[in-house]
Parts: C-alpha cells; sequence; structure tokens
C-alpha cells in the first residue's frame, strides 16, 4: 500500500480525497504534500530549526481510498531538576537530575530516595505522587522535586566490620556482632531491652546527632533483661 504524509505547523484537519493521486510537491488544504510513495523510510529534509511540526499519514489502496489518517505532534521535552534538601550529603536520588533530565512530554518517571550515612527520610516537595521513598513524576512541563532528609541520623549506631543505623536499641543488639559497640543519641528511649544473646556488647550513650561528641547521657525508659553474654553500658540512664 502506498502512504500520502502531510505536514503543518498546526493540528491536521486536511485529508486527501477519495479516488485522488498526489504527488510530491502539493498541497491539500493548508497541509504540505511532503511525501507519497511505498518507501517503508522517509526523512522530512524541508522544515526549520526551532518550528514544531504536524504530521498526519495517509494509507491508500489500488483505488485511491484513503484511510482516516494517523497524526503525531511535535517531540517536545521538559526537564526535570532533582534536589536534596541539605547541602551536605545526607541523601540521594535515583535517578540523579541534580545537573537536570531531559524527557519527552508525557514521560513517567519514578525516583527512588536513598538515604546515606544514617540521615533517615522524611518525605518529598514538589512530587506528583509520593509513595514512602518512591515518587512518581508525570513530565508534562518543566518539575523541580526536593527530597527531605532528616539533618539527624538514626538514634542508633552499631560500630564494627560495618556501621549500620537503627532506629531502636533493641534492632541494634539484635543486628550487632560479638565485639561490637551500640552507640546512641543524647536522648530517651522508650522500650524494654532484652540481651539475650552470648556475645560481648558495648554500649556508650549521648552523642549528638553525627556522633562526632558525646554532649549528655541516653536514658532508656523501660526494662532492662540481662539474659546472657556479656555488656558494659557508658553514659546511661535507666529509669
Amino acid at each position: 500500500a502506498e502512504v500520502v504524509i502531510l505536514r503543518a505547523t498546526a493540528p491536521i484537519s486536511d485529508a486527501p480525497s477519495e479516488g485522488s493521486t498526489y504527488s510530491v510537491p502539493g498541497t491539500i488544504g493548508a497541509s504540505d504534500i511532503v511525501y507519497a510513495g511505498s518507501l517503508e523510510t522517509f526523512t522530512d529534509t524541508g522544515v526549520s530549526n526551532g518550528t514544531d511540526y504536524y504530521y498526519k499519514i495517509f494509507s491508500r489502496d489500488a483505488y485511491s481510498n484513503y484511510s482516516s489518517g494517523l497524526q503525531t505532534g511535535p517531540y517536545i521535552q521538559y526537564q526535570l531538576m532533582t534536589f536534596v534538601n541539605q547541602s551536605e550529603n545526607y541523601g540521594n536520588i535515583s535517578p540523579d537530575c541534580s545537573q537536570g533530565c531531559l524527557y519527552a512530554d508525557g514521560t513517567q518517571v519514578t525516583l527512588n530516595a536513598i538515604e546515606d550515612k544514617g540521615y533517615p527520610f522524611i518525605d518529598w516537595t514538589g512530587c506528583d505522587t509520593p509513595n514512602g521513598s518512591i515518587c512518581t513524576m508525570t513530565i508534562d512541563a518543566d518539575k523541580n522535586v526536593t527530597a527531605n532528609f532528616d539533618t539527624c541520623q538514626y538514634p542508633v549506631k552499631v560500630i564494627g566490620s560495618n556501621i549500620n543505623y537503627y532506629s531502636s536499641l533493641q534492632s541494634a543488639y539484635d543486628a550487632a556482632s560479638d565485639g561490637d559497640t551500640i552507640q546512641s543519641q543524647d536522648m530517651s528511649f522508650s522500650e524494654d531491652l532484652v540481651l539475650d544473646i552470648n556475645k560481648t556488647i558495648t554500649f556508650t550513650g549521648g552523642f549528638n546527632c553525627d556522633y562526632s561528641a558525646v554532649i549528655g547521657i541516653t536514658s532508656l525508659n523501660g526494662n532492662l533483661d540481662v539474659i546472657d553474654g556479656t555488656v558494659i553500658m557508658e553514659n546511661y540512664n535507666l529509669q
């Protein structure tokens, strides 16, 4: 089957007449005929930079009966910019669009906020559809989105062969290995702490947000049960 391709600088309502044949150059209404033939590919070389073009493609049978046509609009891109709420490296976003990413109009982009160095993710600013640390953006305009991370690290830190962060003393103890040190911030924990594993653990309390200095004491509001292992506790207030 042969095709006829029309081009215009606005959406095309023109259409070829049944029973008629067309050639290039030519026009139908306000549209230019840019191709008439049976090639599988076609490159339009008669366009200018900075101009949006619309195309409409019609197939033609042997009797010059035409299809209803398939129209394409101009190719439009928009820029997505991603930010984190702190100047320091509290976390990052994947994909990283901090320098700007270009996407075609209507593209859906899924962003993932990734915690770094123990700073908890809080929420998104400017996200179309947030779902926890996941943000889905529909790119239909230039958009900015910010991942907000807490300026204070998780309140418990385990130091051993690796460094990991936790939100409770119990979860840190359960994950710690023999000989590890558990550091906690200058705050109060309302939980029961059960130490029932045969391992030696040192608890050191009273640290500031980034664990660079001891500034106070850690309070435990709950029961402390030492069932097994060896426990050393420094700068702790048991209530």
